[in-house]
This record gives structure tokens, sequence and C-alpha cells, in this order.
């Protein structure tokens, strides 16, 4: 078996055993009551980061 069909079977096993988790109803829970938008100054940081280019 090639490293990548094992990687494949092992993602799909570990998605088929927490598919029940339901990750997406928690965090949906979690941020329904925070604050999940980003700090405008670290947004503003972030893009300045960013190499220039010319499109």
């Amino acid at each position: 078996m090639t490293r990548s069909a094992l990687f494949t079977l092992a993602v799909d096993e570990y998605i088929q055993q927490h598919r029940q988790d339901n990750v997406t109803q928690k965090l949906n829970e979690v941020y329904a009551n925070e604050e999940s938008s980003l700090d405008p100054i670290l947004s503003k940081l972030q893009t300045l980061s960013l190499p220039k280019e010319d499109w």
C-alpha cells in the first residue's frame, strides 16, 4: 500500500469515526455567543505583510 493510499484510508476512517461529533454544530454554538471578527489592526497588518504584486 502506498503512503498516499494509507493516508487516504486513515483520513476516511477518522471522518467516519468522528462524523457523529457534530463539530460544525458545536462551533456554531460557540460563535453564536462569541465575537469572531478579526481585529481591524491585525487585518491591516496582515494585508501589509503580503508581497506587492503586479496584476
